[in-house]
């Protein structure tokens, strides 16, 4: 590679330096939504992004998440990695879809160790992205949403190097730690006159930003600056023409106005909302490409937002094939599921009230604690799972195979049971809420009843 590298990071060091590293680098294009590393894992790669964000986020145990630092081209994404051996509880993907220069995560530790200038530069990174950290928690807790909003807003502006970004609101939603509504009155009392205009339905919003215009000069110290005589004409136009755009500046429709003015933003919104349709249509696109890219790895891999985000827009999931992920937390409530596969799935505590898991694969999924209120398992494949403390009220088992499910403490009311095809050895210790006869039956065609231990 040759040129002046666009990660500033790289940029700060010597030019041997740099060349050497830039020869081990590679170039690679990261679309929204891919992950760069899960919570207390080792990352493959290390990124110097040259464009795009990455969102560094915390994730609760209730499912919910805040966004706690974000990356732009300003670093290397992994640093905190390379301090030593304590696992890093967050997890990073990329927010607005970018380009990076990379290499493997080792060689750039091995690289950390040997060469002190890249070490004193990412040290110095890690300490300024730790006082950002700081100030992010002070924030966090004494401002009210709008301030935060407007902070998350020019810290993705200055990583943009733009006045004009598209966000969505999930992006914005998480940055606060709050819901869309809150994410929508934030942005309401922030008008033009402030300096930012939101656009945005149900799921995406369109961000113009812009600095506050100063006032010009006084023409005499402007035309003291001009050499040729033949310049001033042109030069005293163009003073006029900043006068007048500063005295409309403070009328907020024309502000508007001017700010549409340019060309390439005009057509930038136009095109953006007219093309709202092909925009869903690749947003699903990349969703399907990361669920099917992690097929069979273990680790979530980007998919609970991949697959949260197709069936929040009604995509139905039939076939999809998850299994031995990690979907802790998964909400997917009234999933068309038909026929997927969560073998072997972490998904507890998730909420899938109302999906439909008609012939699907559960064969031993880890439902612990789920919520699964009126799903429909009919002729489901739960052998050996996990269902301990769940909620299974209303839920359809009609043709189910339960051989061996772990059925502990779940909630069992009203259930679908009479037409449950198998439940050999499955345990019913302490369900709950059992309707009438069932536990009876369960036992007699080969349940066992048997606590855990500790109890």
């Amino acid at each position: 590679m040759s040129g002046q590298p666009q990660n500033l990071l790289l940029a700060t060091l010597t030019p041997a330096s740099r060349t050497s590293l830039l020869t081990r680098l590679k170039p690679v294009t990261l679309l929204a939504k891919e992950v760069i590393y899960e919570p207390d894992s080792i990352p493959k790669y290390a990124h110097f992004l040259t464009s795009g964000i990455a969102s560094v986020v915390s994730s609760m145990s209730n499912g919910s998440s805040a966004e706690v630092g974000i990356w732009g081209k300003e670093g290397l994404v992994e640093s905190f990695h390379l301090l030593g051996n304590a696992k890093i509880p967050t997890r990073c993907y990329i927010q607005v879809a970018g380009t990076a220069l990379r290499m493997p995560f080792k060689e750039l530790q091995k690289e950390f160790q040997d060469n002190e200038e890249l070490r004193d530069c990412i040290l110095q990174g890690v300490q300024s992205h730790g006082f950002i950290l700081g100030q992010l928690a002070a924030c966090n807790r004494l401002h009210e949403a709008e301030e935060r909003l407007a902070r998350w807003l020019l810290m993705v502006r200055d990583r943009m190097e733009s006045d004009t970004f598209f966000l969505t609101q999930e992006f914005l939603a998480t940055m606060l730690g709050s819901r869309r509504t809150t994410v929508t009155a934030a942005a309401g009392t922030l008008p033009p006159r402030r300096h930012l205009i939101y656009h945005g339905g149900e799921s995406r919003a369109a961000m113009i930003m812009h600095t506050p215009r100063t006032r010009p000069v006084p023409w005499q110290q402007r035309k003291s600056r001009v050499r040729s005589r033949w310049l001033q004409p042109v030069i005293a136009l163009e003073w006029v023409w900043e006068w007048a755009a500063f005295a409309l500046s403070n009328w907020a429709f024309l502000e508007v106005l001017e700010y549409l003015s340019t060309f390439s933003v005009l057509i930038a919104v136009i095109f953006y909302f007219s093309e709202s349709g092909d925009r869903i249509k690749q947003r699903h696109y990349q969703a399907w490409q990361v669920i099917n890219t992690a097929q069979g790895k273990g680790g979530s891999g980007g998919r609970i937002e991949a697959l949260q985000e197709l069936n929040a827009d009604d995509v139905p999931l039939v076939g999809v094939d998850v299994s031995s992920a990690f979907l802790q937390g998964l909400r997917l409530n009234h999933a068309n599921l038909l026929r997927s596969d969560f073998s072997s799935a972490d998904l507890r505590n998730s909420h899938l009230e109302q999906s439909d898991f008609t012939l699907a694969n559960l064969n031993s999924a880890n439902l612990r604690n789920a919520a699964l209120n009126d799903a429909s398992f009919a002729q489901a494949d739960l052998r050996n799972a996990d269902l301990t403390g769940a909620s299974l009220i209303q839920a359809d088992f009609s043709g189910a195979v339960l051989d061996g499910t772990d059925l502990r403490a779940s909630d069992l009311k009203s259930i679908g049971w009479q037409h449950i095809r198998s439940i050999k050895a499955a345990n019913i210790a302490g369900v709950k809420n059992a309707p009438a006869g069932f536990v009876a039956w369960a036992l007699q065609n080969g349940a066992i009843d048997q606590p855990a231990a500790d109890q």
